[in-house]
């Protein structure tokens, strides 16, 4: 776990690419326990791939990645976990919210039970409700109460405005704004800068992000 005062995730010139061409380059960010950075843009802009090289989940081509000091492939992704909010992983649709809390726990421990985490979120828990019968708003909050569990030191979800009109947005920006004043990091995508974000960072249009701003917000944060 980082140290109170230091940056959960920092990220320094990390650029992938590939045989096709590169997929994003030159990231730099640094954000605190408590920060909140949505990575915005169109489909098929790099956005995901970029999400998921900064929880550990896909390899980068140079630069430098850490999540609270880790960085290693196996201690990034011990130290993040990634919500199935849509995108490059998602909930199964066919099972309950029980059966997705069983098979998260016989992932590894989980120190903050879903019922706490769910409160944090603002969602109301039916366990025997199956995810297909969810509205979308409440499946994206579902999924990353699930991440939550473990208490990681940062948390990433993958295209949370799926779906979603404005009063469901601010709903999950709000919630997700809840769960880092709790003491967790959070890295988001979606299409247009997440309500209650403390640092955005704005995807190409050409599939490429060439410069970012340096994340640094963190702490109780006003939406704008």
């Amino acid at each position: 776990m980082s140290e109170v005062g230091q940056p959960v995730l920092v990220a320094r010139g990390v650029t992938l690419a590939t045989r096709h061409g590169r997929v994003f380059e030159g990231i730099d960010a640094s954000l605190p326990r408590g920060g909140l950075l949505s990575v915005h843009g169109p489909a098929g802009s790099g956005r995901t791939m970029l999400l998921l090289a900064l929880c550990g989940r896909a390899r980068v081509s140079s630069g430098e990645l850490a999540v609270a000091g880790r960085t290693d492939g196996p201690g990034l992704r011990r130290r993040a976990a990634l919500a199935p909010t849509g995108g490059a992983v998602a909930l199964e649709p066919e099972l309950t919210v029980g059966a997705h809390e069983r098979e998260r726990l016989l992932l590894g421990p989980a120190p903050r039970s879903l019922d706490d985490a769910a409160a944090l979120v603002g969602l109301a828990l039916d366990r025997s409700t199956h995810v297909a019968d969810l509205p979308r708003v409440e499946a994206v909050l579902l999924a990353v109460a699930l991440a939550a569990l473990g208490e990681p030191d940062l948390v990433a979800a993958d295209d949370v405005d799926h779906g979603l009109g404005a009063d469901d947005l601010e709903r999950v920006g709000a919630a997700l704004r809840a769960l880092a004043d709790a003491g967790t990091a959070l890295v988001t995508t979606s299409h247009d800068p997440l309500p209650y974000a403390t640092a955005t960072l704005a995807v190409g249009t050409d599939g490429l992000v060439r410069s970012s701003p340096v994340a640094t917000g963190g702490g109780r944060h006003e939406k704008p």
